[in-house]
């Protein structure tokens, strides 16, 4: 866990591994199974707005989706991407989604019961993206909600995963609505929220998260697999994208 702040544990959480704390930050409440490491640098977010809102523009050139609105997916197999959708998105009940392209939601996306979203297997082993924002509306809107048992899934080649990013920005305000809330599912993506609060509880499983916030409950894990700056991203068969700069000091 390397965090540019404060960690607070309750109710006896553990970090398996190591902590690290940027500056005059302080830990208490938690059990940590390696080292503390305190007086780090304070870290940049891993990506940039810039290239949030690259992606943005390339999922755009893809078309837009106006109506239905708000647009609900229940059943089904439907393949989609890259596409911008131009409000809220529910995907529920027994719909399968695969993406063959960036998805950008311009409102709130809501993943819920037997669901499955996914990569088309062109992708390979690298990995795509969802991303929520409604540019309009970042402090209440631009929210990602995902619960019950959904599953969403790379290309189905090791190392390939679906990110999600909400570009809401409440908590960076000190306003008080999460960003991303994550529940009761085993899925494992990868979630980033650089400018607002993603919340963990229940029995969610994942494998790497970004935040401004981040807040884990209940029996919630974060098995941590691979880092942003190791993940190639594209936005679809035939382009992608990765961090070739990246630093992080360890003493």
């Amino acid at each position: 866990v390397y965090s540019n702040g404060n960690i607070v544990g309750e109710n006896s959480p553990t970090i398996t591994g190591d902590a690290f704390l940027a500056g005059a930050s302080t830990i208490s409440g938690v059990t940590v199974g390696g080292n503390i490491q305190t007086g780090q640098p304070s870290l940049p977010m891993s990506i940039s707005d810039a290239q949030l809102d690259a992606w943005e523009t390339g999922a755009v050139a893809g078309g837009i989706h106006t109506t239905p609105c708000p647009y609900v997916l229940s059943s089904g197999t439907t393949v989609i991407g890259p596409k911008k959708i131009a409000c809220d998105m529910d995907i529920k009940n027994t719909a399968v989604v695969t993406l063959t392209g960036t998805l950008w939601v311009a409102g709130n996306l809501t993943i819920q019961n037997s669901t499955v979203v996914q990569l088309d297997s062109s992708y390979g082993v690298d990995s795509g993206l969802i991303i929520v924002d409604d540019p309009f509306n970042r402090s209440t809107k631009s929210i990602i909600d995902v619960k019950n048992s959904a599953e969403i899934k790379g290309s189905g080649t090791a190392g390939s995963y679906i990110m999600l990013v909400s570009r809401n920005n409440s908590a960076e305000s000190a306003g008080s609505t999460d960003a991303v809330e994550i529940q009761n599912t085993s899925s494992a993506p990868i979630y980033y929220a650089p400018h607002g609060s993603i919340e963990i509880q229940n029995s969610a499983a994942l494998k790497e998260v970004t935040a401004y916030k981040l807040e884990i409950r209940n029996s919630a894990t974060v098995t941590y697999e691979t880092g942003l700056a190791n993940i190639n991203f594209s936005s679809g068969p035939t382009g992608g994208w990765d961090i070739r700069d990246w630093g992080e000091v360890v003493p």
